[in-house]
């Protein structure tokens, strides 16, 4: 997933099981893609079939039993808990202190940070002399890495020639770009990071395919590239990132991108459909697809399209 060496060999030295993971970054440039790719590289070496690992936003698990029932589960089948700066200083400290007692070998955690967070932490617990944890740091960071192995992903403005594999990983099986179209993606701006860029390409390859096409033109690409286009698809993307982030109870706690994309597509149906009075064909005609594929698409986002007519203008 990059083509930077320096990452390229910390990914590659935790491509076996056995300790903890933590993937940490700032939001948006792909911790949950990279902690996949970590999982399936776990269950190959493993001689498995790989399968996407049970994936646990830390709103779903607050409390302490269930975030200790969580990590007696990762010992057993792969785990990816996201967004564990999420947790609480409190539900930090039951996760750290489950993981002095070992167990969990098949858990990837995820936090939000940068870099100059991370490093800052690290040397504080790296130059404390007394046994005391220095405050103001994660109790996940004052763990040693024979306890939980640690990768900072950085953003993409740090690793612009990843632009081409994020691409292929985020578009549609079957659709391609032409040369034009990447290199405009790999010189555009990302302020929203590997979910802006995921946003633009779903809904870019909807548009070809609506069209019959399986290639991305520049023609295509070109517009969803204006900022006033990406902002839009930022918004859905924050709101719902917002809304992840309330009470654990919450339906929406521990969205990850894939369900946030679907929120995306869910909110362009929505206000098409408003703008047609409900109309199928008059809709379908405007999204430049079939009526039957709409008729699918409306069945698969049923929640979706609820709360997009709830929360989305």
């Amino acid at each position: 997933m990059t083509h930077d060496p320096a990452l390229r060999v910390a990914l590659r030295r935790l491509s076996s099981p056995g300790v903890p993971v933590l993937v940490a970054g700032p939001a948006g440039v792909g911790k949950t893609t990279v902690a996949r790719s970590l999982v399936a590289a776990w269950t190959e070496r493993a001689g498995r079939t790989p399968a996407p690992p049970r994936r646990v936003g830390a709103g779903e698990v607050r409390r302490a039993p269930a975030l200790l029932a969580l990590v007696r589960e990762a010992g057993k089948r792969p785990v990816v808990l996201e967004d564990v700066d999420r947790l609480g200083r409190r539900g930090e400290r039951v996760l750290a202190d489950a993981l002095r007692r070992g167990g969990p070998r098949l858990l990837v955690v995820t936090l939000c940070c940068d870099g100059d967070e991370l490093a800052a932490a690290t040397t504080a617990v790296d130059s404390d002399p007394h046994p005391d944890p220095p405050p103001l740091v994660p109790a996940l960071l004052q763990l040693p890495p024979s306890l939980l192995r640690r990768v900072y992903i950085p953003p993409l403005s740090e690793r612009r020639a990843d632009i081409p594999l994020l691409a292929e990983h985020f578009l549609p099986r079957g659709v391609t770009l032409e040369p034009a179209a990447l290199r405009a993606l790999a010189a555009a701006v990302w302020p929203d990071e590997t979910a802006g860029l995921a946003a633009v390409l779903q809904l870019a390859a909807a548009r070809a395919r609506g069209r019959g096409e399986r290639t991305l033109s520049l023609a295509t690409l070109a517009p969803l590239l204006a900022p006033e286009a990406r902002a839009g698809a930022a918004r859905a993307l924050g709101l719902v990132a917002h809304m992840a982030a309330w009470d654990e109870g919450d339906a929406l706690a521990g969205l990850g991108l894939r369900r946030a994309l679907r929120f995306v597509e869910a909110a362009l149906l929505a206000r098409t459909l408003a703008a047609t009075d409900g109309g199928l064909a008059a809709t379908a005609r405007r999204l430049g697809m079939p009526p039957s594929t709409l008729k699918s698409r409306l069945e698969a986002l049923d929640r979706e399209l609820a709360l997009a007519a709830a929360w989305l203008p």
